[in-house]
C-alpha cells in the first residue's frame, strides 16, 4: 500500500469521525467538525497530487479514492438535511446520482477489474461541493438565507456530472473508449468523434 492509498484510508477514517462529532452535542461541534471535513478533503489533494508527480497510480487507488470522496460528503450532507440545514428533496437527489455512479462503477470494476478515473468536470464540481458543504458548516449562520440555493446550484451541477460520466460510461462499455483516457481506442474511431 503506497502513501496516497494510505491517505486515502485515513479519509475514509475520518468519516464516522465527522459524523460522531458534527451530530454531538459537545461545544463548537460544527467548527470541529467542519475542520474534520476539510482536513479530510484536503488529504484528497494531497493523495491525487502525490500519485500523479510519483506514478503511485493504482487500481485499488482508483476505486477507493472516490468511494472515500462520495462517502464523506454524503456523509455531510445527511448530517445536513438530518439538521434541518439542507432540503431533504435536494439531499434525496444526490444521494440517488452518487448510487447510480457507484453501481456503475461496481458494474465496470466487475468487466475490466478497474474504473473510469475522475475527470476534470467530476473534480470540479466535486470541489464545489466540498466548498459547498465546508462553508455551510462553517459559516451557516452567516449564510443561512442562501443555503437552499447554494445546494440547488450544486445539485444541478451533480447532475451535469452524472451525465458527463454516463456517455463516456457508454463509450467505454461499448469498447469505443480506452477505459484509463476516455479517448476513442483507434485511429479509426478518433475520426468518427
Amino acid at each position: 500500500m503506497n502513501i496516497p492509498n494510505i491517505l486515502t484510508m485515513i479519509r475514509l477514517g475520518m468519516v464516522p469521525c465527522f459524523a460522531v462529532v458534527y451530530l454531538s452535542n459537545i461545544e463548537q461541534s460544527y467548527l470541529i467538525a467542519g475542520i474534520i471535513f476539510v482536513l479530510a478533503s484536503l488529504t484528497d489533494i494531497v493523495d491525487g497530487y502525490i500519485a500523479r508527480k510519483y506514478n503511485q497510480v493504482t487500481k485499488l487507488g482508483r476505486m477507493l479514492d472516490p468511494l472515500a470522496d462520495k462517502l464523506l460528503q454524503l456523509t455531510a450532507l445527511a448530517c445536513l438535511a438530518v439538521d434541518g440545514i439542507m432540503p431533504w428533496i435536494l439531499f434525496c437527489i444526490l444521494i440517488t446520482k452518487e448510487l447510480m455512479m457507484m453501481l456503475g462503477g461496481v458494474r465496470m470494476a466487475g468487466k475490466f477489474e478497474d474504473v473510469m478515473p475522475s475527470n476534470k468536470f467530476g473534480k470540479i464540481v466535486s470541489f464545489i461541493v466540498s466548498f459547498s458543504i465546508a462553508s455551510t458548516i462553517i459559516f451557516g449562520a452567516f449564510i443561512k438565507p442562501a443555503i437552499p440555493h447554494i445546494f440547488a446550484v450544486v445539485t444541478v451541477l451533480a447532475i451535469a456530472a452524472l451525465v458527463n460520466y454516463f456517455v463516456l460510461y457508454v463509450k467505454v462499455m461499448l469498447k469505443k473508449r480506452d477505459l484509463l483516457t476516455g479517448q476513442p481506442t483507434s485511429a479509426d474511431e478518433k475520426e468518427s468523434f
